[in-house]
């Protein structure tokens, strides 16, 4: 690739991400207590051998990396971010060599066009959540992978593995494309001794991982048994929500709902098509990627009740989707120019669609929240959280109440600009001993757990706004 159309791959993946990325927020997903978690390791930085020393449920790398950013720019709040929007422009690269290498030139460019306005990664490459950052590993590696089948070379095929076990550390949803991946080498390469390298290498991390949770804990699968119960107990509160039938439907249909949603219906068809037609193609094996994870990840919520989808668990799968749309507008443009064409306007005008779904007060606004572009925490939170930016001074403490009804206490503590050690949330463990000494500003949620009376202290109100009560303590 040379260096003019790698730049322009870039700048096409970067522009609307740098538009967005002023005006985004961290909502909802992981992303506040990754970011406090990396700050944390940044106040302590130690080998993170197991899920007890520092990183949760988490995978660790992107931590690290998050607190790496952090050191480089002195900004806790915008690590993450930072993170996200580089790995989310350079995803851009692997993709634009895959689609070219299985399909044409004209593929490759439809799929970053359609990668570039693809709400879902725009949002994930805007926060501090780990998606950009593992897909960036999982891109590399299936793209290594494809060109290593073609030329043979080992080292490339081994450079994937590093990539993908990279990417493992980062999310435990990668962990199902290592053998995935090793049977494709063995299957497409008819190398028994490549695959077996090459899934040594991409398994390193998970087994190393396992290994160290037997020392830390007795238990081998400990870091998958938590997430799976966690998964499970989610999975009933969903379907006790939805209906037991409904919510099964729904977690089998997931994938391509998705899709239709961020894509658009009629460009999500015209990729379908594309991805069927591959079944005859030097493309089925990255076809089989897509759907294999799909309908495992799909089988395993709906049948086993032990998993529940989010927008952001099907990045992996429909980035490599991307691929096959990229192809069927290829395809098309060759047959009717003006019909390919016609999908850039539907896709620039579905995004702001999206965006006025996800803001209007309506049944599915949530769901067209975890969607959208622009992630944007709720207007109560926006206005309690703006009045801490312009009134808090530097060393000012404030305590947060737990949000009964979600984790909105966590949105608010993260936006209030603040410094996480002077945040004293209730949910924490340390809130006690941390915010004793003498809070200035309380934030109580109603049906909360704490009262205007804490620490013995006359309050004020400044603001109220929605369930949020923001107080000052009286001078």
């Amino acid at each position: 690739m040379s260096r003019r159309t790698t730049l322009l791959v870039l700048a096409l993946a970067a522009l609307p991400r740098l538009i967005v990325f002023p005006f985004a927020e961290n909502v909802a997903g992981d992303a506040v207590v990754r970011s406090w978690l990396a700050h944390a390791w940044l106040e302590q930085p130690h080998l993170i051998g197991a899920s007890s020393q520092g990183c949760l449920q988490y995978g660790p790398l992107h931590l690290v990396l998050v607190a790496l950013v952090e050191w480089l720019t002195g900004s806790e709040h915008l690590a993450g971010r930072l993170l996200s929007l580089l790995v989310g422009t350079l995803s851009a690269w692997p993709l634009f060599a895959l689609a070219r290498r299985l399909f044409s030139d004209r593929a490759a460019w439809w799929s970053v066009v359609v990668f570039s306005l693809w709400p879902l990664h725009i949002q994930a490459s805007t926060t501090a959540a780990s998606e950009a950052l593992s897909g960036l590993f999982v891109l590399v590696a299936v793209a290594a992978v494809a060109r290593a089948l073609d030329t043979g070379e080992r080292e490339v095929l081994f450079a994937g593995a590093l990539s993908l076990t990279v990417g493992a550390a980062v999310r435990y949803d990668v962990w199902l494309w290592v053998p995935l991946l090793a049977l494709v080498v063995w299957w497409r390469g008819r190398s028994f001794g490549r695959a077996f390298v090459f899934g040594a290498i991409a398994a390193s991390f998970p087994v190393a991982w396992l290994l160290a949770h037997l020392v830390d804990t007795g238990d081998l699968l400990f870091p998958i048994r938590v997430i799976d119960d966690y998964h499970r107990e989610w999975f009933r509160s969903e379907a006790a929500l939805w209906g037991d039938r409904e919510y099964r439907l729904i977690v089998l249909g997931f994938w391509p709902l998705t899709a239709a949603v961020t894509f658009t219906p009629i460009v999500t068809i015209i990729g379908g098509v594309a991805l069927v037609r591959a079944r005859s193609g030097s493309a089925r094996w990255l076809m089989l990627l897509v759907l294999v994870p799909t309908a495992l990840l799909s089988l395993r919520g709906a049948v086993l009740e032990s998993f529940v989808p989010l927008s952001r668990f099907t990045m992996k799968e429909l980035s490599l989707f991307v691929v096959f749309i990229g192809a069927g507008l290829a395809g098309l443009e060759s047959r009717s120019r003006w019909a390919a064409w016609a999908g850039v306007p539907m896709l620039l005008t579905w995004v702001p669609l999206v965006e006025v779904a996800a803001r209007t007060p309506w049944r599915w606004a949530n769901s067209f929240r975890a969607v959208s572009a622009l992630s944007l925490n709720g207007d109560d939170l926006r206005v309690v959280a703006k009045e801490l930016r312009t009134r808090a001074a530097a060393a000012d403490i404030v305590a947060v109440d737990v949000d009964p009804r979600g984790f909105d206490d966590i949105q608010l503590a993260f936006e209030s600009g603040l410094p996480f050690r002077q945040v004293a949330r209730r949910r924490a463990p340390s809130f006690e001993a941390f915010a004793a000494p003498g809070a200035r500003w309380l934030v109580l949620f109603d049906g909360g757990v704490m009262t205007t009376a804490f620490d013995g202290g006359g309050w004020r109100e400044v603001v109220r706004s929605g369930p949020i009560t923001l107080l000052e303590r009286a001078r």
